[in-house]
């Protein structure tokens, strides 16, 4: 059976993905500086928008070389940003699942992983990825269970010099995306 050709744009239930564009840094800029976002994406450091907008260039390379990458997460029934989810990629492929806080614990950040999931296995030569979450981050360390990743080591935080756990997707194990 041959692949199916990788569309950018699709949809959940609740969710429209959109990848992200120029035209998305003020609302990925103002996601990044809530708090909580902050704390545990952005490990306490004010960013700026030309991090913004090289992140966004940086994803978007990646959409164009591996047809992946991070999507703007809007919610089909009201007109909300609740968040983005997608894959970047530093030494290894990750995960990270973004949702607002007046949208989380109604399974939304589970969803969208298990749907960007499901869109990566439909590419090509789907790969192993994994998550790098804080210890104190307990909701996220929920959803990488939830989606099925495995907790494979600990790692010292570069920046902010505390733990964080490493979950790792086997790119052989499928999901219902």
């Amino acid at each position: 059976m041959s692949p199916i050709p990788l569309q950018p744009n699709f949809h959940s239930d609740r969710i429209e993905y959109i990848p992200i564009s120029d035209q998305d840094c003020d609302e990925l800029l103002a996601l990044l500086h809530h708090p909580i976002f902050n704390k545990y994406l952005c490990d306490n450091r004010d960013l700026e928008r030309a991090f913004v907008e090289a992140m966004i260039r940086d994803r978007n390379a990646l959409f164009a070389g591996k047809g992946i990458g991070l999507w703007l997460l809007k919610h089909r029934y009201e007109q909300s940003v609740p968040g983005f989810c997608g894959f970047y990629k530093n030494e290894v492929l990750e995960i990270v699942y973004v949702s607002h806080p007046d949208f989380q614990g109604k399974g939304l950040a589970t969803e969208c992983a298990l749907r960007v999931i499901g869109y990566l296995q439909q590419g090509n030569q789907p790969e192993p990825f994994f998550a790098k979450i804080d210890l104190p981050n307990i909701a996220s360390h929920k959803i990488a269970r939830k989606i099925g990743m495995q907790e494979v080591c600990m790692e010292i935080n570069s920046v902010t010099g505390g733990k964080m756990l490493v979950y790792q997707f086997n790119a052989k194990r499928s999901v219902d995306g």
